[in-house]
This record gives C-alpha cells, sequence and structure tokens, in this order.
C-alpha cells in the first residue's frame, strides 16, 4: 500500500498495514534503536526496559531508544517503512511528538524506560489506565502511571 506524506498526520494507525517483522530491512532498523521483535506480553519480561502496545507486543528497548522507537513505529503505521524516516524526522511532529502520538492512539501502549529500571522504580508509563485491557491491567499491575 502506498501513502503520502502529505496524507491527514491526524489519522490513526491504520490497523491494515502489516509489518514483515522476520526481514532484513526491519532487523537492521530494529538494531539502529537497539530493539527486539516483538514478544507476546505473557511471554515478556516487564523488569527490563520495553515499549508495548495491543498492536504488536512487548519490544525490549535499549537505554536512549524510547522515543525514536516509538516515533519510528508510529511513522512506519502512518506512512509505510520506506518513507517512516522522512515523516519522523521532516515531517509536521517533532520524534518527541509522535512518541506521544503513539503513546495515546496505540490501544494499550505503554513504556517502561531504563531511567526508572535504574533508579529503582519500576513505573510504566501509558497515556490512560482505560486504554489498558484485564490482562494487560493484571501483568503491568500498581506500576502503571499516567503521564
Amino acid at each position: 500500500m502506498q501513502r503520502s506524506l502529505n496524507s491527514n498526520h491526524e489519522k490513526a494507525p491504520d490497523p491494515n498495514y502489516v509489518i514483515d517483522w522476520e526481514s532484513d530491512k526491519i532487523w537492521w532498523r530494529l538494531c539502529d534503536f537497539n530493539a527486539s521483535k516483538p514478544i507476546p506480553l505473557n511471554e515478556a519480561d516487564i523488569t527490563k526496559p520495553f515499549i508495548y502496545c495491543r498492536r504488536y507486543g512487548l519490544f525490549y528497548v535499549g537505554f536512549g531508544n524510547h522515543q525514536l522507537f516509538m516515533s519510528w513505529l508510529y511513522s512506519v503505521d502512518q506512512v509505510g517503512l520506506d518513507a517512516a524516516g522522512d515523516y519522523q524526522y521532516d515531517g509536521d511532529y517533532d520524534f518527541y511528538d509522535l512518541a506521544d502520538k503513539f503513546l495515546v492512539e496505540y490501544d494499550g501502549a505503554c513504556m517502561q524506560s531504563s531511567v526508572g529500571i535504574n533508579s529503582g522504580l519500576r513505573t510504566i508509563l501509558c497515556d490512560r489506565i482505560d486504554n489498558m485491557n484485564p490482562t494487560e491491567l493484571k501483568i503491568f499491575g500498581s506500576n502503571l502511571e499516567v503521564i
């Protein structure tokens, strides 16, 4: 599916867009962000830094890459893999805004940064608690905090 950078930037993530997590192109992008391939939430170790959304699963993400990775995932869904870098860096929003949009617009989206873990906190940041389903609430528990 071909999408334009001039498309409506306020639309929700395209539910029909499929990322081939096994492709070399995706593998190298994951390496750029020091991120894992997505894994199911029930198999995840939530004591490590991560980004999660119900649509894809949980990604372990290395120090300092959370906002960049969330903005990249959001960009891929908006304009496709080939144009994501242009959208992420040259679009109407900066990558901080796109990371925020990721947390707001994706069901169950949340993150736990390495900063919180290294300081002894286990805070898992999300946009809204009511965006979580019962399974997510059970796994993330009282560590969820609205930003």
